[in-house]
C-alpha cells in the first residue's frame, strides 16, 4: 500500500505495460509530473482515478477511489486510461512524446476531461516548463539510473 507521495516506480512502469507504451525515462518522468501535480493522497492511487474496482472505496465526494492493493490501483489506471476518453494521453505514450509537445489541442483536452487541470496549466502556459526541473529533481532522488 502506499499514498501518492510515495509511489514505487513498478506502478508506473506497469500502467506503461498495461496501455502498451514503452517504459523510458521520458515516460516515467512524465508520470511523475502529472502525479505530482494531480496532489492526490488516495490510497495505491497516484493519478485520481474514479474507476471503481473490486474492494475500491470513495477517496473523496468527486469519486476518486482508494485501492485496496497496487495491483488494483494499477489495473484500474490501465482500464480508466484505455476506455476510449484519453486515446491523445495513451498515443502520447506510446509514441514517448516528450512533454513539450504534450502542447497539443488533443492531449490537452485528454488531461481536462481527466480533471488534470493543473497539469494542463503548467503544460500550455509555462515558458520554459519550469515543472520539468522540479520534477527531474524528484524523480532522480527516486529512481536513480543504474
Amino acid at each position: 500500500m502506499f499514498l501518492a507521495d510515495y509511489v514505487p516506480e513498478s506502478f508506473y512502469v506497469s500502467v506503461l505495460a498495461g496501455i502498451g507504451a514503452p517504459v523510458t525515462y521520458n515516460n516515467l518522468s512524465i508520470l511523475k509530473a502529472w502525479q505530482a501535480t494531480e496532489g492526490g493522497r488516495a490510497l495505491n492511487n497516484p493519478l485520481n482515478t474514479t474507476q471503481h474496482a473490486a474492494g475500491s472505496w470513495s477517496f473523496n465526494s468527486a469519486g476518486v477511489q482508494n485501492y485496496p492493493d497496487v495491483p488494483t490501483g494499477v489495473a484500474a489506471t490501465v482500464h480508466t486510461l484505455l476506455n476510449g476518453h484519453y486515446p491523445y494521453i495513451v498515443d502520447a505514450f506510446r509514441r514517448n512524446l516528450p512533454l513539450k509537445k504534450w502542447k497539443s489541442p488533443g492531449i490537452t483536452q485528454n488531461l481536462r476531461t481527466w480533471g488534470s487541470v493543473t497539469f494542463v496549466s503548467q503544460i500550455v502556459n509555462s515558458s520554459g516548463f519550469k515543472l520539468i526541473p522540479i520534477i527531474q529533481n524528484i524523480f532522480h532522488q527516486l529512481f536513480p539510473r543504474r
